[in-house]
């Protein structure tokens, strides 16, 4: 049997080879059936679902805040108008951070996505396993240049809790809309002009940002998340050489996750049936190339969402038995796949790398390429989240 740094780095080189992974792309579709064949050669029943995605996310910020930036300027003259218009922007930034609906996203959907899922299931199970990880690939921008990710990472290193990238302009914009609602009211002088102005601005400059954004090419994503990818390949096949003797385990490869964690929406949506039927854990890997390896303790593109703290604690008590040292905690400036079962309830632990400022090396660059990846850190990744599996079995 090939060796497991082998195996990782053949997963990773094979993934990040396809061009444009990008969601509802062709090179996502490869992806997926690249996937397909791996779980189907490890033994697990595979099942393919289609959904409905955008391509890009920065499409769906683009048109939300051009929407609210002209509720700002309607608002200087038809106060009223305005409010509603950019209320409806505010209300929809708010849907986006909202993972217990897709109803946004599916209506501005422009092509196919798909999840794959591969199945191994005992008799009289008590538990669900489910091992996930996004296939898909993102897009560089000027947001993810080297310098601005240091700004980032510095505004938020004092902070417990850091702000999403949409935390800002969303403040901006529901500051905005105050002033126009205290102009229905006859408010009216330099200061409201001054902030209302601001506000507009900010949704001026987050538009352009998300265009160039939304033009830019796809990173091979080697790190996020071939990586990942490997990984959760690596504790499937672990784990289907000595299957657990309670529990089913799933293997979850979503797409779309790059595009609003619309794949893992789908899969909550498609497998509600088998979620209901048990208690289910869910172990997300996401970017583990490169870095120092943390569990994720909470996250968020705009508000926080705190996780469950007792699947974090096992795996820590994991990590130190089993010799792979302290697994420190970290709260996240952006949002994974794992963030939907948590918001729908379920525990949840998110394994990912990090570097010194606090993300993924390469994070969405072209950089982020195979010859980037320590296949040791992907090989101790999966180990790690398969000795996790175990310890929920024996636990039952």
């Amino acid at each position: 049997m090939i060796k497991p740094e082998q195996y990782v780095r053949r997963i990773v080189e094979s993934l990040a080879r396809i061009p444009r992974r990008g969601a509802t792309l062709r090179g996502e579709r490869e992806a997926a059936k690249l996937v397909a064949d791996e779980l189907d050669a490890l033994g697990y029943e595979v099942s393919e679902h289609e959904f409905r995605a955008p391509a890009r996310f920065g499409s769906l910020a683009i048109g939300v805040f051009a929407l609210g930036l002209v509720g700002l300027l309607l608002g200087f003259e038809y106060p009223l108008i305005g409010l509603l218009i950019g209320g409806a922007a505010l209300l929809l930034v708010l849907k986006l951070n909202d993972y217990r609906s897709d109803l946004l996203t599916r209506l501005l959907s422009s092509g196919s996505s798909r999840n794959v899922v591969g199945a191994r299931e005992v008799e009289n199970p008590t538990i669900n396993l489910v091992l996930s990880a996004h296939i898909d690939a993102a897009q560089s921008g000027l947001m993810f240049h080297p310098r601005v990710k240091r700004l980032f990472a510095k505004l938020n290193a004092q902070n417990s809790r850091p702000h999403g990238p949409l935390y800002i302009p969303t403040i901006m914009l529901g500051a905005g809309l105050a002033m126009v609602l205290m102009r229905l009211f006859n408010a009216s002088g330099w200061l409201p002009d001054a902030i209302q102005g601001a506000a507009a601005a900010a949704c001026g400059l987050t538009m352009l940002v998300c265009v160039q954004w939304s033009l830019s090419p796809y990173v091979p994503g080697a790190i996020d998340n071939a990586s990942g990818v490997a990984a959760m390949l690596l504790a499937a096949r672990e784990l289907g050489s000595a299957m657990p003797k309670n529990c089913n385990v799933y293997v979850a490869a979503t797409g779309a996750e790059e595009a609003g964690l619309l794949g893992m929406r789908a899969f909550m949506r498609q497998q509600r049936e088998m979620i209901a039927a048990r208690p289910t854990y869910f172990i997300n890997l996401e970017s583990v190339g490169g870095g120092e390896l943390r569990a994720v303790t909470s996250e968020g593109l705009l508000g926080t969402l705190y996780y469950r703290s007792e699947l974090n604690g096992l795996a820590r008590h994991v990590a130190r038995r089993e010799g792979y040292g302290e697994l420190e905690l970290v709260s996240l400036m952006a949002g994974t796949d794992s963030a939907v079962p948590v918001q729908h309830g379920h525990q949840a632990l998110c394994l990912i790398a990090l570097d010194e400022q606090g993300m993924p090396p390469n994070y969405h660059e072209m950089a982020d390429t195979p010859d980037g990846v320590d296949y040791a850190l992907v090989a101790k990744t999966a180990n790690l989240g398969c000795a996790v599996c175990r310890e929920l079995d024996a636990q039952g």
